[in-house]
């Protein structure tokens, strides 16, 4: 079950597998992927090549602060940063659709919109924009896997199946 409270929360996941739960992932499994992502740069698409390096970037910076020593699984996220320019860079390749060799979604709400972008063997790279007149924040995170953004959602015009309340609490 996903449980959102506002249009900026990010996804929370209270289920198993195969719900919005983020992977755990110890040091060494999550640079194993960190320098798969790096070995298949290549593999992304020309327009969106630049945008993926700065995440691939953040990946390596977030292990650089990490240990080895540390052996417990943590839900490892790398933030890259992201400006106005950067973010309408983006924004105009995302719009286009189609982007051959990768998979993206936009979602947009009244004061913000996402911006995902799936290549497959390097990860995603998810891109939040707080477009509030006057205060324009992004938080851009990269994940060297397929994202759960991807997943269908109520978001996306997926029908919401509703249950009274006396079903599921108890």
């Amino acid at each position: 079950m996903g449980l959102f409270f506002d249009e900026s929360s990010v996804e929370m996941a209270v289920s198993e597998s195969a719900s919005w739960t983020l992977p755990s992932f110890s040091f060494v499994e999550y640079q194993h992927l960190v320098l798969q992502s790096r070995a298949n740069v290549s593999r992304v698409p020309p327009g969106l090549l630049s945008f993926f390096l700065l995440g691939v970037e953040a990946s390596e910076q977030s292990l650089a602060q990490g240990s080895l020593a540390e052996d417990r699984p943590s839900q490892w996220r790398a933030v890259a940063h992201f400006n106005d320019s950067t973010w309408l860079e983006l924004n105009a390749v995302a719009n286009l659709g189609f982007i051959s060799g990768a998979e993206s979604k936009v979602r947009t709400a009244p004061r913000s919109k996402v911006i995902g972008v799936y290549v497959e063997g390097v990860g995603s790279l998810i891109v939040h924009g707080w477009l509030s007149t006057g205060d324009r924040r992004y938080w851009a995170e990269f994940l060297p896997w397929r994202s759960s953004f991807f997943r269908p959602s109520f978001r996306d015009a997926v029908p919401v199946i509703s249950e009274p309340y006396t079903r599921w609490g108890m």
